[in-house]
């Protein structure tokens, strides 16, 4: 008998994404709620539409994952695995890639780069822990790490209970492919390698969005080329030109949307704008703490006010972000980061005048 509490959810990337009755506890969350309002991207600056936020990648980077994961299952090694096992695996894979983000801090990377990085390693000890679990977390990005310690101190106990192999979902979200592992080589690296679900979502997804049209790309076909190869997930070369395709629009996003200059500009001035604050306010670096996103649910619009309520402010009304540059005027509080019209050489490394 099919759940009544089975939904479906209409993503303007994907289509229709079906969610079990048992993903609907983990996106009712406010944890995962809180995701709603965290933008993707810092590039609404230059593109306007490109306001689309981690909530819907989250969903989109599950759907995707498990795509990927059927097209592996007709191939050596999945063809022999138990049925059972298989269910198993996509289990803790969903939820892996539903949970890959929720410990994202505010401002996308730009807030990434304002966590502190011992906090994230305790609180990921005491999490593994207090499950019985050992990882090495290695080069992960801060914001997997803080993923994994959300969802082990919000959903561990919930996740447990759904058959969910902890150990597993944590090395799919950090990306620590076991050399030593069977399958889960290849589960691990459908959510977290050079070609996993998270960034074919969104290089769709930002393209999509920016309206920059700079990627086409044939999502069927390419999950279609996915293959499990001497333990590393790989594309098929009779997937050419799909691939190149990948390849291509992804250098283009990166060239025309993440590093536009506008865009770079403006997160650098946000960012030594939080970091000057915090100098002054350290309350603000709670907003970038585990506890902020998870007790107090910080999010962009937190922060956003947080620099507005100062913008006008005595101390910070002429405070000079750069040497020579300009200074944040408080009488355009209304808009308090103007529009790039000044050289950055001094904030970038970068020659030249922003316009």
């Amino acid at each position: 008998m099919v759940s009544l509490r089975r939904k479906i959810i209409r993503d303007p990337v994907h289509g229709y994404i079906p969610l079990e009755a048992t993903d609907l506890p983990i996106i009712d969350h406010p944890c995962f709620q809180r995701l709603r309002r965290v933008r993707q991207t810092g590039a609404a600056c230059v593109y306007p539409g490109a306001t689309h936020t981690r909530f819907e990648h989250s969903l989109g980077v599950m759907f995707l994952s498990e795509r990927i994961f059927h097209a592996l299952v007709d191939q050596e090694p999945f063809r022999a695995c138990p049925g059972e096992e298989k269910a198993s695996l996509l289990r803790t894979l969903r939820c892996a890639a539903l949970l890959h983000d929720v410990g994202h801090p505010p401002l996308s990377h730009l807030g990434e780069r304002l966590m502190d990085r011992e906090e994230l390693s305790g609180a990921f000890r005491r999490e593994l822990a207090r499950f019985g679990l050992e990882i090495d977390p290695g080069d992960a990005l801060n914001h997997e790490v803080a993923s994994c310690v959300v969802a082990l101190r919000e959903y561990g106990d919930y996740l447990k209970g759904l058959g969910v192999d902890l150990e597993l979902f944590c090395r799919c979200i950090l990306g620590a492919v076991d050399r030593h592992a069977g399958l889960e080589r290849y589960v691990v690296q459908i959510l977290n390698s050079p070609i996993d679900a998270d960034k074919l979502d969104y290089v769709l997804r930002d393209a999509a969005m920016t309206g920059a049209d700079l990627v086409a790309l044939d999502r069927d076909r390419i999950i279609s080329a996915y293959c499990a190869h001497g333990g590393w997930l790989t594309l098929s070369s009779k997937a050419l030109s799909t691939v190149t395709g990948l390849v291509h629009g992804r250098n283009a996003l990166y060239a025309w949307v993440y590093n536009h200059h506008a865009v770079v500009y403006t997160e650098t001035i946000c960012e030594r704008y939080l970091l000057h604050l915090r100098e002054k306010h350290p309350a603000v670096q709670q907003l970038f703490s585990l506890d902020g996103i998870v007790q107090g649910g910080s999010d962009d619009t937190d922060v956003w006010a947080v620099m507005k309520s100062w913008a006008g402010s005595d101390t910070l009304s002429r405070w000079d972000l750069t040497p020579g540059s300009f200074a944040l005027d408080g009488r355009r509080s209304g808009r308090f980061l103007p529009k790039p019209l000044t050289t950055f050489t001094s904030l970038c490394g970068i020659r030249g005048r922003v316009t």
